[in-house]
């Protein structure tokens, strides 16, 4: 059986609800755009607070204070002011709107950095809406503030985060590093990057230490590592002391209500759960049920955790705000899920590598069947749980907005049409058809789970096999390549010892 226990910290407390931890300044933060109230174990517990507390008992009778009690709680439950009560104690500590209009999401990105001017009280519509009414120039510029670079990157830190199309950007750096003859740091076995004696529990970021032992080490040690591309807890310190500052770091976000139900039914927590994620939410989260995580590193708030930072950490909003600020000087590019495309053209530049290097193929798609609808109260109950992410999540939409705005719109629809084409390019010469069961593909190209899609490939074109791999497989491949490269490395130092012993 799977372990669900959930392997904290010293002092952490992952299930802390956030809704009692808000200070002062976390209060002034956000203003009028979002409602904060002490939870409560049901609206109608809160009602009798502001009624005397006498006993309605049947031996007492059915005496005035009960009476007058009584017809308190129903005029208003008439005047909805129950539901109202409900309204505030589930509202999110975050700008509760739907994730769509872009000067909203760049006024948050404001918000989150403390800009002045950046939030106003606004008028009645923005009241309703909970947004401000006015969108502040950003004065931080972006670190690629035009289209033109020269020299291509030959060291790249990626986060490989869950559920969030992180597969497909692996895949590109793989085979881009593949040409190159790249050193990519792993261990000897396996596809992730835990620790050393349980590498498939990312329990603790990662420690470049976990690297002294691997068999290829002269040879990283004279040639450097060029890629950090598994799965791992980040430690943007620790990568660097590998890959160095000159290398670029760039991770990619997706919306976190998506993002859950995703992990939730790809790691099949109804297993532990013994539930779905629909009954999940009504039962777990809409009751404050603490959750611990599966496998010791898989919940809530994913995005976050893969990113290095414990529950916690964010236990208020001026603690989240911390973080996501912390998050942005990591990495030179936050990728979006949702803008998949606009995200490469974008990493394109910043790589500076030729768009043709990002054309791919959408790995590790979930079917259809495979994917669960929720109703519209369970997503904005689980959008509340996950209201640090949204937050995180939000306003790196936003920076990637201003990124977006500074290559120059036009420009990326341009180069967008023409990943397009080079990925319906791909698909036309290398795939034959796209499978649903994995007992109809060969080994190497057969998913993790039997819920995503996989590919038979045309296998008469050499290169087109690396577009559709597994990523244990390919995994596996940069691994062989890597020791063969090391064995060369280790003939060649031999050689020139031999030779220097052999000179008169």
């Amino acid at each position: 059986m799977v372990s669900v226990g959930y392997q904290s910290l010293p002092g952490e407390d992952p299930d802390l609800d956030p809704g009692n931890q808000l200070t002062e300044s976390s209060n002034q933060l956000i203003g009028s755009h979002v409602q904060i109230s002490r939870r409560v174990s049901s609206s109608s517990a809160t009602v009798l607070n502001f009624i005397p507390s006498y006993p309605c008992t049947p031996s007492r009778g059915f005496k005035r204070p009960c009476l007058i009690a009584f017809c308190v709680i129903s005029t208003l439950a008439m005047l909805g002011f129950t539901q109202h009560i409900v309204d505030i104690r589930r509202t999110p500590i975050h700008p509760p709107n739907p994730l769509t209009e872009e000067k909203n999401m760049i006024n948050f990105m404001n918000m989150i950095r403390g800009e002045e001017g950046s939030i106003d009280q606004g008028e009645e519509e923005d009241e309703k809406n909970h947004l401000p009414n006015s969108v502040e120039k950003v004065e931080k510029e972006a670190k690629v503030p035009n289209n033109t670079c020269s020299t291509p990157a030959t060291k790249v830190g990626f986060l490989k985060t869950h559920k969030t199309a992180s597969s497909t950007l692996q895949n590109i750096i793989f085979r881009y590093g593949l040409e190159q003859n790249w050193n990519f740091v792993m261990y000897p076995e396996g596809s992730h990057l835990g620790p050393p004696y349980n590498q498939y529990n990312l329990n603790r970021p990662f420690n470049s230490t976990w690297m002294n032992q691997v068999p290829w080490k002269p040879l990283v040690d004279a040639q450097g590592y060029n890629a950090f591309s598994l799965h791992s807890m980040w430690s943007k310190k620790e990568v660097k002391k590998i890959l160095g500052e000159d290398a670029v770091y760039f991770t990619i976000l997706r919306n976190p209500v998506d993002a859950f139900e995703s992990l939730y039914n790809y790691v099949h927590f109804e297993n532990n759960f013994k539930m779905n994620l629909e009954t999940f939410i009504q039962l777990y989260i809409k009751n404050d049920i603490p959750v611990r995580r599966v496998h010791g590193y898989l919940g809530r708030n994913q995005q976050f955790w893969d990113l290095g930072r414990f529950a916690s950490e964010l236990t208020s909003v001026e603690e989240v705000r911390k973080k996501i600020l912390e998050i942005e000087k990591e990495f030179d590019l936050v990728m979006i899920s949702e803008d998949f495309e606009s995200s490469l053209v974008l990493l394109s530049q910043q790589l500076c590598w030729p768009l043709n290097k990002f054309s791919s193929l959408p790995l590790n798609s979930r079917k259809a069947s495979a994917v669960q609808v929720l109703s519209d109260k369970s997503r904005k109950l689980l959008k509340d749980w996950l209201w640090a992410e949204d937050m995180l999540y939000t306003y790196f939409r936003g920076i990637l907005i201003k990124r977006k705005q500074e290559y120059g719109e036009e420009e990326i629809i341009k180069q967008k049409a023409k990943l397009r084409s080079l990925n319906n390019e791909v698909m036309k010469q290398c795939v034959e058809n796209m499978s649903s069961k994995s007992e109809d593909l060969d080994p190497g190209f057969k998913p993790w789970s039997k819920d995503v899609l996989g590919f038979k490939i045309n296998q008469t074109i050499p290169w087109c096999r690396y577009y559709a791999l597994s990523e244990i497989t390919f995994i596996d491949f940069l691994r062989e390549q890597q020791l063969n490269r090391y064995e060369e490395f280790i003939s060649k130092s031999e050689s020139k010892f031999t030779d220097h012993d052999n000179h008169p």
